[in-house]
């Protein structure tokens, strides 16, 4: 990808870094909120849909996946860089026994993955689950 313009790229021209040099991220950065009883995880993903991800609960393990199909584009463009291109990723959360895995939402709007559930203290919940994504 892009290996013809090597050459024409100073490496060393930002911050004595190359402008290619930055790491990659392949899984969306993620906010956890509190709002009084409820916890909040907002996670970033642009460009998928509520088909594209798939939330499930084992054991104290908060699993968030997001996959969509690859598609090919006939544009004649070669790209140089191309960090826009995410067509999975898979994040993982580690839940205290205290929120509550009973009464999850998931919800994905305007490219953010809302998950809302209880954190209600000294209550256990059941461990196992799949979250329908709204």
């Amino acid at each position: 990808m892009g290996e013809g313009y090597r050459p024409l790229i100073d490496h060393n021209h930002f911050m004595g870094h190359g402008s290619f040099d930055f790491p990659r991220h392949d899984t969306p950065p993620a906010n956890i909120a509190r709002h009084e009883e409820k916890l909040v995880l907002d996670i970033l993903v642009p460009g998928f849909t509520k088909d594209d991800l798939e939330v499930s609960i084992k054991g104290d393990l908060l699993t968030v996946k997001g996959h969509k199909p690859q598609r090919v584009e006939e544009t004649g463009v070669e790209y140089v860089v191309e960090e826009f291109a995410m067509d999975g990723f898979e994040r993982k959360f580690k839940l205290s026994k205290e929120v509550s895995t009973d009464e999850i939402e998931a919800k994905c709007e305007h490219g953010i993955l809302h998950i809302n559930f209880l954190n209600e203290k000294g209550k256990e919940y059941k461990r196992i689950h799949k979250i329908d994504v709204d």
